[in-house]
C-alpha cells in the first residue's frame, strides 16, 4: 500500500463528500484505481457487488429508483408471503403491517460497537397484486441500467407436526412472480397478450445528468434466451424464533425441498410470453462465456418462443436460499450449509448468508422477541463460513475469529498484534456454490472479509438507515452516501483494502479484479488489525 494511493483515496473521499460521487463510478474506479468491481449475483453479471437487502427500504418504486440512480448492482425487493389462487396464505403470520424502525447502537460480545435496526414487522402486508405491480415497476425502472431486480418470497414451510407441503401456494405464487418479472422487463403493465414488447435500445442513465450507451465499458444488462429470474427464498430471523423451527430435522427437510418445489412450479408455468434472445460475448474471445470484468459486446438479437410443445413460456428461475441463523449452535449452521450443497434437485443455484440473529427476550415497542444485527452477527457469520470453507478437515479446524488478510493501510499498522490468522496448513477454498453475503456490512473491509470466504456480492440494509451524521457526504441519497463510505473511506474502504489484498495475493496490478479475491482466504504474510 503506497502513501500516494492512500493520499489519493483520502482526497477523493473529501472531494466526493462535498460534490457527490462520479456519475459513472465503475468507470472512475477502473480508470483511476485500475479496480474492476464487476461480479455476479445468482450467476448473472452485475456492474458492482453492492445490493439492497430485502426489507422496508425496497417496497416502493421510489425507493428502487433511488437505488438505481445511486448505482447499486442489485435490489432485493421486500419479501412477499406466498399464497394460492384463492388468496389463502399458510404463512400469513409473517404479513404484519409495521413500518416503524429505529437505528440503535449495539455492543457485541467482543466489546465492539455497531448498529442494529429494531422493529417488529415482518413481510409484505399489502395485497399480492400490489407486490406484482412493484416487480413490474422495479423492472421498468432498472431496465437498461445494469441493476438487477430480485423478488423475495416466503413460501409455505410445514411445522414439525405437518407432513404435507402446500404445493398450490408454490405453483400459483411462482407463476405470478415470473409473469410480473418478465412483464416488467418487456415494459408491459399487466400481461403481454395482444401487446407489443417495448425493447430497450440503449442503456438509461444510472445517475442524473449522466448519459450511457451500449459500449464495452458499459456492458448491457444480463439478458439471455428466456432470461432467468433470480428469486430469494427468505428464511427469516423471526422464523428462526418461531415454533416452526424448533426441530433440526424439519429445518433440513425445508432446505432439501424448497428449491425443488420452486423449480417444479416454474417449469409448470405455461403463461405465454415472448422471449428476447440476446447473446453477448467477451470482446477478445467470441466463443467463450462471459467472465465478470471483461467487456461485452452484443452479437445478435432476435425474438423467439420457448416452452413445451412450442408454447411460449417464461425462462428458468435462479433459486437462492437466504439462510437464517437458527436457534442452535454453529454445528447446525454448518449442517444446513452442507445440506444445501448436496447434489440433486433440492440443491439451490445460490444462497445468501446469513440473516440476522433472533433474541426471544429482546423488546421493542412493547413486543418481546425481535431480530438484531451488529458485531455479533458478523462474528458468527464469518466464523461459520471460515469453518465451512476449511476444505479437507473438520469444520472446527479453521480459526474461530474473523480474519482480515495481511497488513492494513499504514495508518492502522499498530493494531496488528491483536490479529488472528487461520492455523498453518489449513487449506481454505471456495465453497462450491455462489453466495451473497449479508450481516453487519458497514465498511468495505468487512465486505472483503466475506469475499475472502467466497461471497461474490454483498447486500446491506442497516447501513442505509444510519443517522445522517454517520456519513461524510453532506447531500445526496442514503444510497450514495453509503457507497462513498464503502468505497472511499481512507482506513476501512473497499478501494484501499482491495489494493492491499491484490498485493498480498500477487494479483496483476494493471487491472485489479474483485472476482479474483473471492474465495481466497488463505495464509497471507503479515498480520491483520482486529478492528473492522
Amino acid at each position: 500500500m503506497t502513501d500516494a494511493l492512500l493520499e489519493r483515496v483520502a482526497g477523493d473521499y473529501e472531494r466526493f463528500a462535498r460534490a457527490g460521487l462520479p456519475p459513472r463510478l465503475e468507470d472512475y474506479l477502473l480508470d483511476e484505481y485500475r479496480l474492476d468491481v464487476a461480479t455476479t449475483y445468482a450467476g448473472l453479471p452485475i456492474p458492482n457487488p453492492w445490493g439492497k437487502a430485502s426489507g422496508q427500504l425496497s417496497m416502493t418504486g421510489r425507493q428502487v429508483q433511488e437505488d438505481v440512480d445511486g448505482g447499486l448492482g442489485f435490489v432485493v425487493l421486500k419479501t412477499v408471503i406466498a399464497q394460492d389462487a384463492s388468496g389463502a396464505q399458510s404463512m400469513h403470520a409473517w404479513a404484519i403491517r409495521e413500518a416503524r424502525m429505529v437505528a440503535e447502537r449495539i455492543v457485541g460480545q467482543s466489546g465492539e460497537e455497531g448498529w442494529t435496526i429494531s422493529w417488529k414487522g415482518r413481510g409484505w402486508w399489502q395485497s399480492f397484486d400490489e407486490y406484482l405491480e412493484l416487480i413490474r415497476d422495479a423492472q421498468r425502472i432498472a431496465r437498461g441500467t445494469g441493476t438487477l431486480i430480485v423478488p423475495s418470497c416466503k413460501y409455505h414451510l410445514p411445522t414439525p407436526d405437518e407432513s404435507d407441503w402446500k404445493v398450490a401456494e408454490y405453483e400459483y405464487t411462482t407463476r405470478r412472480l415470473l409473469e410480473a418479472w418478465h412483464d416488467g422487463w418487456l415494459g408491459q403493465s399487466e400481461g403481454w397478450l395482444g401487446q407489443s414488447a417495448a425493447v430497450p435500445q440503449q442503456r438509461t442513465t444510472r445517475n442524473p445528468g449522466a448519459s450511457q450507451s451500449l459500449s464495452p465499458s458499459h456492458p448491457p444488462p444480463p439478458l439471455a434466451t428466456r432470461s432467468p429470474m433470480p428469486l430469494e427464498k427468505d428464511f427469516s430471523p423471526t422464523l428462526a424464533g418461531s415454533d416452526r423451527a424448533v426441530q433440526q430435522a424439519k429445518i433440513l427437510e425445508w432446505m432439501r425441498t424448497v428449491p425443488r418445489l420452486i423449480r417444479e412450479s416454474a417449469a409448470a408455468s405455461a403463461v405465454p410470453t415472448p422471449t428476447r434472445r440476446t447473446e453477448f460475448h467477451s470482446v477478445g474471445d467470441p466463443g467463450d462465456a462471459h467472465i465478470p470484468g471483461e467487456a461485452l459486446e452484443p452479437r445478435a438479437t432476435s425474438f423467439g418462443t420457448g416452452g413445451r410443445s412450442g408454447t411460449p413460456s417464461y425462462g428458468p428461475v435462479r433459486v437462492g436460499l437466504k439462510i437464517f441463523n437458527a436457534m442452535f449452535d454453529d454445528a447446525f449452521q454448518l449442517e444446513m450449509l452442507r445440506t444445501i450443497h448436496e447434489p440433486g434437485p433440492g440443491r439451490p443455484d445460490f444462497f445468501v448468508y446469513a440473516n440476522r440473529l433472533f433474541d426471544p427476550s429482546r423488546e421493542f415497542d412493547g413486543h418481546r422477541g425481535i431480530a438484531y444485527g451488529g458485531p455479533d452477527l458478523s462474528d458468527r457469520n464469518l466464523r461459520v463460513m471460515t469453518r465451512f470453507a476449511a476444505a479437507g478437515g473438520p469444520p472446527a479446524a479453521a480459526s474461530d475469529e474473523p480474519v482480515a488478510a495481511g497488513g492494513p493501510p499504514a495508518a492502522e499498522a499498530g493494531d496488528a498484534s491483536d490479529a488472528k490468522q487461520p492455523p498453518d496448513g489449513t487449506p481454505i477454498t471456495r465453497c462450491g456454490m455462489e453466495w451473497s453475503a449479508t450481516g453487519n456490512i458497514t465498511t468495505g473491509k468487512m465486505a472483503l472479509e466475506y469475499a475472502l470466504r467466497g461471497a461474490t456480492s454483498f447486500q446491506l440494509h442497516t447501513f442505509f438507515q444510519l443517522p445522517t451524521d454517520q456519513y461524510a457526504m453532506t447531500s445526496g441519497s442514503r444510497t450514495q452516501r453509503a457507497l462513498l463510505e464503502l468505497y472511499f473511506h481512507p482506513r476501512t474502504g473497499f478501494v484501499v483494502w482491495m489494493h492491499h489484498l491484490a498485493a498480498a495475493l500477487g494479483l496483476p496490478g494493471d487491472r485489479v479484479r474483485f472476482v479474483d479475491v473471492a474465495g481466497r482466504l488463505e495464509r497471507i504474510a503479515g498480520d491483520a488489525p482486529a478492528s473492522r
